[in-house]
């Protein structure tokens, strides 16, 4: 009788998985992951996974002459060639400064390069994107339409402005094809929102909003934040959007169609939209609307699970939410709890 020798090349797709997902777990797991691509094709797409489920690109280092030789868009170029870029699950890209790039050119053609590695065939299926001190000729190339589809299966998306960039039509753009988002960042900037039709896509089962202005310059306004969170009323947890532009000749009207709207949202246990103006403090006997709603909060409260009510409160990294909202929601496959780990 002949024994034919087992490898790990003969083993099935979900043992080499759990392989994978422990070897991520030990000291350098990047270089141990990197060789057990090396071992079969089942490995190297299970070690793949994992490897690159997170990208970082830092618009300082993309440059060939730079004295530590990392280039960023170089790598991401090579992924998408070998179709290694369509396991990136979360990406983050860092600008230069806060001051205006003196390379305008140069910094368009690195956002060209990215947007189409993004849209080419083995396009990631992003779940989480984070932007820093980007450029608006950055931001321009992910407001494109060609870059709706990608932007729209985002659960997480961070945007950290730069003052004094003209990047509020882009920002506006990116935020209505967030059809799919739960939870929205736009801090730092100079931008503001307004209209009736609500600064995230209608259809979004929104959770968390946090706008934060730049200085004293407001944020939104009364009008736009009431379709907002109209749209969202059964999905929206917290809001933290400040500072908010009250127009002086219907500030108690907005206050009290704000308030009546954050009553019904059955969820919602931190709206915080900064202090109320002095006008409405006497009346109200509180400075925010946070305050005025803490009958609402203290009965929503109790319901949070304790985890999320201090993942949400200090903010933390996307990634460690989007984990934990995969074990709260119980809905996830294996699969996906091991794609998303």
């Amino acid at each position: 009788m002949t024994h034919r020798r087992s490898t790990i090349a003969s083993l099935p797709q979900e043992v080499i998985d759990q392989i994978a997902m422990l070897v991520s777990h030990e000291h350098r797991s990047s270089e141990e992951l990197k060789n057990l691509r090396l071992v079969s094709r089942a490995s190297w797409y299970s070690a793949s996974r994992i490897l690159f489920r997170r990208f970082y690109i830092n618009l300082g280092y993309a440059d060939p002459t730079c004295p530590n030789g990392r280039d960023d868009i170089k790598a991401l170029l090579e992924l998408s060639r070998s179709g290694a870029s369509r396991f990136i699950r979360f990406m983050r890209v860092l600008g230069h400064s806060y001051k205006q790039t003196s390379e305008p050119t140069k910094e368009a053609e690195l956002a060209g390069t990215i947007v189409k590695c993004l849209q080419g065939y083995m396009r990631p299926d992003l779940k989480a994107l984070d932007f820093y001190n980007l450029s608006d000729s950055m931001l321009h190339e992910f407001s494109r339409p060609a870059m709706a589809p990608t932007i729209a299966g985002l659960r997480f998306l961070k945007v950290v402005g730069c003052p004094g960039r003209s990047n509020g039509m882009e920002i506006r753009l990116i935020l209505q094809y967030c059809e799919s988002v739960q939870a929205v960042e736009w801090s730092n900037c100079q931008t503001s929102f307004e209209g009736p039709t609500g600064i995230i896509h209608p259809k979004a089962p929104l959770e968390r909003l946090r706008l934060n202005g730049h200085g004293d310059e407001a944020v939104a306004t009364p009008e736009s934040m009431l379709a907002t969170v109209r749209n969202a009323r059964n999905t929206i947890r917290y809001l933290s959007v400040y500072p908010m532009g009250w127009q002086s000749d219907a500030m108690e009207e907005q206050v009290e169609e704000l308030v009546g709207e954050f009553d019904s949202c059955p969820f919602l246990y931190h709206p915080n939209l900064g202090l109320l103006p002095e006008s409405l403090a006497g009346r109200y006997g509180c400075w925010s609307i946070l305050k005025v709603l803490e009958p609402h909060t203290n009965e929503v409260i109790p319901t949070i699970f304790p985890r999320e009510m201090k993942c949400y409160g200090r903010y933390l990294d996307y990634w460690r939410l989007l984990q934990h909202d995969l074990v709260r929601l119980r809905t996830c496959s294996l699969d996906e709890l091991y794609e998303y780990k």
